[in-house]
């Protein structure tokens, strides 16, 4: 019975096996935009899931695919993502980001379908 307690509690704890990053900023016209993506907590911290970004609401949002992903780096100091169409023809979405001496959180630009380009803040946990 103490095994069955003790396995029970021990597969309730939070593994914290994966992390992620969140992206903010405003377009031109005052409109937020988020980018969330979630990654591994092992060196390189890789995408494990799908991109989602909202504009404005959260009934706006869109997700991209992992498989649209064709670049993604991130070493904790910086991120670099590039997605494509859903046919690969084009880079549809950039976020590129990096820390700045004695900061913790990223900033840099952000480029979303359409070709928009703003800056953002982000940070990885």
């Amino acid at each position: 019975m103490k095994f069955l307690a003790l396995a029970a509690l021990l597969l309730s704890l939070n593994a914290h096996a994966t992390g992620g990053f969140s992206c903010q900023g405003l377009k031109a016209d005052g409109e937020k935009v988020e980018l969330f993506g979630t990654t591994g907590r092992v060196p390189g911290n890789p995408l494990v899931s799908d991109v989602m970004m909202t504009v404005g609401d959260i009934e706006t949002a869109q997700v991209f695919p992992k498989d649209q992903v064709v670049g993604y780096w991130s070493m904790g100091k910086s991120i670099k993502l590039a997605i494509v169409d859903s046919n690969a023809e084009e880079i549809i979405l950039k976020l590129s980001v990096k820390t700045k001496k004695d900061e913790d959180t990223l900033s840099g630009k952000l480029t979303i379908p359409g070709g928009e380009k703003f800056h953002v803040s982000c940070i990885l946990e």
